[in-house]
């Protein structure tokens, strides 16, 4: 496939627009809801795709839900192509070209779906932090959870501010983080960090 899109692309016509968007949508979701997700295999296969032969107009489907009919938006293949490809630039360590694959997602695409602005948000914050530009990710994070507060949004920022020195405000989010809905079993690191934090402020009893 990473050969042929090459050669696809080079095609003209209605037909082998349709086609090209076609696999590459196939493609990444695919291989996305593996079990074990290769992400080079992802990263080498959106590298061979032609951003600018994407489609970014979106299309909605209707579904039945509980005996009613509703319509949803599905995101254009640009916008998953952005999805997918920054991923896997995370997940592989190239953390400059993860943010500039998010900034242009955000350039580019004039209406995300699936709160994808705050996906693309918190992967940026994330490469800042990996970056070490702790300050620019705290600044990232205090906006994302402005508008998404999930535990593990405010347990990051939490981290972040714990490595910036800040202790105080990191126990507060810490413990906002333990009271936000969630699985108790997926908080277990949290609580080790809660701990630690109190430890080292000579709290032991807490």
């Amino acid at each position: 496939m990473i050969t042929f899109l090459p050669l696809l692309s080079k095609q003209t016509g209605e037909f082998a627009f349709d086609l090209y968007n076609l696999l590459v949508l196939k493609v990444l979701k695919s291989e996305t809801k593996m079990t074990h997700i290769n992400w080079r295999l992802i990263n080498d296969f959106c590298i061979s795709v032609d951003p600018m032969k994407l489609k970014t107009r979106t299309q909605e489907v209707t579904f039945n839900n509980k005996g009613r009919e509703k319509t949803s938006e599905l995101a254009s293949v640009l916008e998953t192509w952005y999805a997918q490809y920054s991923k896997s630039l995370f997940a592989l360590g190239d953390y400059s070209a993860c943010l500039k694959i998010c900034q242009d997602a955000f350039a580019n695409i004039t209406k995300m779906h699936y709160s994808n602005e705050i996906w693309f948000s918190r992967r940026m914050a994330q490469c800042l932090k990996m970056q070490g530009d702790i300050a620019s990710a705290i600044t990232k994070f205090e906006k994302i959870i402005v508008r998404k507060s999930d535990w593990f949004m405010l347990a990051e920022l939490a981290d972040l501010h714990s490595q910036s020195g800040n202790k105080e405000k990191a126990l507060l989010l810490m413990h906002q983080a333990m009271l936000q809905p969630g699985e108790l079993s997926y908080k277990v690191e949290l609580l080790e960090k809660l701990g630690d934090l109190y430890t080292g402020s000579e709290n032991t009893q807490l």
